[in-house]
């Protein structure tokens, strides 16, 4: 479980990065961030996860049949899955029962988009063409791509 001071920490490092404008690969706040750079950044600097190598993949990776994201994450033993789309599935899974902290996993094809869920709802990410920003809810374009939740195993 995620404790109160360990919330303030990932909302001042989320906060630190708005604006950074999205970039291929990327993980300078302030110059550039992908989506899954940006997820590893703020959870380096809340100190909710240590250092681990992130890797990077072609923004055209959308039109494989797998998920790099989900691969990083599964791999690197940092996460456990709480919540995961049946194979094939285009239903969302729920958002019942997690927590902030928690990496969402978005299908764009496969799972090719990753944001943190906030306190009250919200989420950070950073989506191509645009900035990294904290949208009060999953935004409507997001919220039916769903396709899975991890939790840190040091939140677990």
């Amino acid at each position: 479980m995620i404790s109160p001071t360990q919330i303030a920490a990932l909302e001042a490092a989320a906060q630190s990065w708005v604006g950074t404008p999205f970039c291929e690969g990327a993980p300078v706040k302030g110059a550039g961030a992908s989506c899954h750079h940006l997820v590893a950044e703020v959870l380096f600097e809340s100190g909710l996860l240590p250092r681990v190598p992130v890797p990077n993949g072609p923004s055209n990776w959308r039109g494989q049949d797998r998920s790099l994201i989900a691969e990083w994450i599964e791999a690197s033993g940092i996460c456990v899955c709480i919540a995961q789309a049946a194979p094939g599935s285009l239903a969302p899974v729920s958002l019942l029962g997690a927590q902030p902290g928690d990496i969402l996993g978005f299908r764009v094809g496969p799972l090719h988009h990753a944001a943190i869920l906030l306190s009250g709802g919200r989420i950070v990410h950073s989506i191509s063409g645009r900035e990294v920003g904290i949208a009060p809810q999953i935004p409507a374009i997001w919220s039916n791509r769903l396709s899975a939740i991890w939790r840190l195993k040091a939140l677990a």
